[in-house]
């Protein structure tokens, strides 16, 4: 009965079923490139790879090589065909390089881990029998000399490390044992714990049965979310047929030593994401089951996660470095675990912290499960009060005269923030964006020279200019030298429209990678509405909307700090995302500069007929999308006020704003016709008032319906309700 209701009902099937149609449509908006069909690259990718096979290493790369000098010899002379098949042709190309550089090279790395063993042992801090330093130096010499005779072959590897080209499905899978938790306790919120308590089955045997139920959902989440990223890769890659490929065959895996075939690989990944989701929801329900309060539980649970993440920083010469892996978040980044080799002293042994996890997580789960068994046997539904929860009402009787003060803003961004964990979403984002980069820069040589010459010379084009490019094109010998130069001096020579010389890389990323734009637009849209779809449905949820309507500032005054609320909420998050992407794109692709020049001076404005300068273009840009931004929240706060409930309230803004744009942000052309997404991914300077004028229109069309329901239909809308 109790698996049927948890794993066989709507909730669990619902939720499982929407987990896997985003981690699909993650998925596919990730692998899509430059055209609209997510595998067109992976086709490229396999027909370069069935066209190399044939020939030896050597000879594969040295063709592949020669491919990129002929590009960029076309590049130079202005003959490149810059089409969708020419750049996946290319990046094929540079992918596979890497691949055959490896290849040929991993011998001599196994040799040169011998080689600095026995260097190592030489040296008095590594030469004493039976200390840390010397038993690491042998171990890691015997570990590798295992890989010396193990083939390693070429291959589709992209079918492989694509899997983890993202971290999203990493935690997604955690999110069902999650949800499995809240059903767990689902009696508390009903009241009927006491009943189940007093059965003769609702404690151990019940208890025993749930924790079957979580292993089963752990393996439900893992089997279905990771397998079907990992079928996903193969049948995008055409790598469904290597699974018999040493795993050592792929660059990513050089420091793993233990032989495996890529399929091994998969099943032991399997079994260790399915028994850490399983050891994770085991804390997650301990925590839950311990601390009857779900304020209390969440705050203890955040407090937990914090350490463990805490303890991944630990240094891993630390004598505390056993907890850097002995952690939850070894089990949800597996991949980075298995394929960092590092030894550590356990019981006075040595052990890598692979091996460290694999060994040790079976008796953390049983732990963790008989833990939660004798909480289930002990835990009464009544009892002496709560030390947690005495202390958390001192501490509310000590501040209450302060939370009273402020006003009615103060009091609406505590609900907003506190009561609705706002604050939560916002920690969230955060979390999100620091762990989020910018797109990976393909860069090759003749960029780097690029790139150098651009920032030495920055600024107006000048008659000292040309002559210094002239001079160091004379002296220059290699041929990505002499294209960057003869480029550089072709710009200073026709700049007739006072061009500069300015570093285009950074420019490139912000005005010209419509497909970046769009993950920081959709991340905005997401965040925004999950934060500000309860901020008038709060009221009506709760019954008070009556009583604030029978007052003048309920209709009027309480409206407008909601407004202020939501304005500063919209500003933030357009900080923290678009300011978040700025410092992303410095670092992968150098600083902004030369804001006063005129944009024409940017390679991809250089027909532009726009006669302003790059300042002056980026401040349209950002403060367009803050306009979008607006708008949108404008429209959530619309829906807000017609919705009874938080939750109806933000399943409408997120079904007629996030949906649209999800199918917008994967190519659909029946998405983008009413998405909030493309105004807001835009990338032109002066882009056509479609779809932006509409949106705008709606925005203030909501600004005044919203005021109109809070002024005067209030009762209406309540007794229709």
């Amino acid at each position: 009965m109790e698996t049927k209701r948890i794993l066989l009902g709507k909730p669990f099937l619902l939720f499982l079923l929407s987990l896997l149609v985003i981690s699909t449509w993650f998925f596919i908006y990730q692998n899509k490139r430059f055209s609209d069909d997510f595998r067109d690259y992976g086709n490229v990718y396999h027909e370069t790879i069935e066209e190399l096979s044939p020939l030896s290493w050597e000879e594969g790369l040295e063709k592949t090589v020669q491919f990129q000098d002929d590009t960029l010899q076309q590049i130079i002379d202005g003959v490149w065909d810059d089409s969708t098949d020419s750049n996946y042709r290319l990046l094929a190309n540079e992918d596979i390089e890497k691949q055959y550089t490896y290849l040929l090279g991993y011998n001599d790395y196994l040799k040169k881990v011998q080689d600095n063993a026995k260097n190592l042992q030489s040296v008095s801090l590594f030469s004493k029998p039976g200390t840390f330093a010397y038993e690491n130096t042998v171990k890691t010499a015997e570990d590798f000399a295992a890989m010396i005779d193990v083939p390693v072959t070429f291959g589709h590897d992209l079918a492989v490390t694509e899997v983890f080209a993202d971290g999203w499905t990493d935690f997604c899978v955690l999110l069902p044992v999650i949800l499995v938790c809240c059903l767990f306790l689902a009696e508390r919120r009903e009241g009927l714990w006491s009943v189940i308590h007093a059965a003769s089955g609702g404690r151990i045997k019940l208890a025993s049965i749930r924790i079957g139920i979580m292993f089963i959902a752990s393996c439900i989440s893992v089997i279905l979310l990771c397998g079907t990223k990992i079928l996903l890769c193969g049948y995008v890659y055409h790598g469904l047929g290597e699974w018999g490929r040493t795993l050592q065959s792929i660059p990513d895996f050089y420091n793993v030593p233990t032989p495996m075939t890529i399929g091994e690989f998969w099943l032991r990944y399997i079994a260790v994401k399915i028994f850490g989701v399983f050891f994770v929801g085991l804390v997650l329900w301990l925590i839950m089951s311990c601390i009857s309060n779900f304020s209390l539980a969440l705050g203890a649970g955040s407090l937990f996660i914090g350490a463990e993440y805490l303890c991944t920083f630990i240094l891993p010469s630390s004598i505390f470095a056993a907890f850097r892996y002995i952690n939850i978040f070894s089990y949800i980044l597996y991949h980075s675990v298995l394929t960092k080799y590092l030894n550590l002293s356990f019981f006075g042994s040595l052990i890598s912290g692979h091996d460290l996890i694999c060994v040790i997580l079976p008796f953390l789960c049983l732990g963790f499960a008989v833990l939660n068994l004798i909480v289930a046997e002990k835990k009464r539904p009544i009892g002496a009060a709560n030390i947690l929860l005495c202390w958390q009402d001192s501490v509310r009787k000590r501040f209450s005269g302060i939370s009273g003060q402020g006003g009615i803003f103060v009091q609406e961004l505590k609900k907003l923030m506190i009561d609705r964990k706002g604050a939560l979403l916002l920690a969230v984002l955060a979390v999100y964006l620091v762990n989020t980069s910018a797109p990976l820069r393909e860069g090759s040589p003749y960029d780097m020279y690029l790139d150098y010459y651009q920032e030495k010379y920055a600024g107006p084009v000048t008659e000292e200019t040309v002559a210094s490019l002239q001079n160091e094109l004379k002296n220059a010998e290699e041929p990505y030298r002499i294209g960057a130069l003869e480029q550089m001096l072709s710009i200073a020579q026709n700049a007739s429209r006072g061009e500069w010389i300015l570093l285009n890389a950074p420019y490139e990323a912000v005005f010209y990678k419509q497909q970046y734009q769009r993950t920081s637009g959709l991340v905005s849209l997401l965040f925004l509405i999950l934060l500000l779809a309860p901020i008038m449905s709060q009221e009506r949820q709760s019954n008070m909307n009556m009583l604030l309507h029978s007052t003048s500032a309920g209709r009027s005054k309480l409206w407008r700090r909601k407004q202020l609320l939501l304005l500063l909420c919209t500003v933030f998050c357009w900080a923290m995302v678009y300011g978040t992407e700025l410092i992303k794109t410095v670092e992968e692709y150098g600083s902004f500069s030369c804001f006063s020049a005129p944009l024409v001076s940017l390679k991809i404005f250089a027909f532009s007929e726009t006669d302003i300068t790059v300042l002056q273009a980026m401040t349209l840009l950002y403060g367009r999308r803050l306009l979008v931004l607006l708008c949108s929240a404008e429209i959530c706060l619309l829906f807000s006020e017609l919705c009874k409930k938080n939750i109806n309230a933000i399943l409408l803004s997120c079904g007629l704003i996030v949906f649209p744009a999800s199918l917008s942000a994967i190519g659909s052309k029946a998405g983008e016709a009413v998405s909030f997404l493309m105004p807001l991914a835009q990338v032109d300077i002066l882009p056509s008032l479609f779809p932006l004028l509409p949106l705008t229109l709606f925005g203030a069309a909501s600004v005044f319906l919203s005021l109109r329901i809070a002024q005067k239909y209030t009762t209406i809308l309540n007794s229709k309700s």
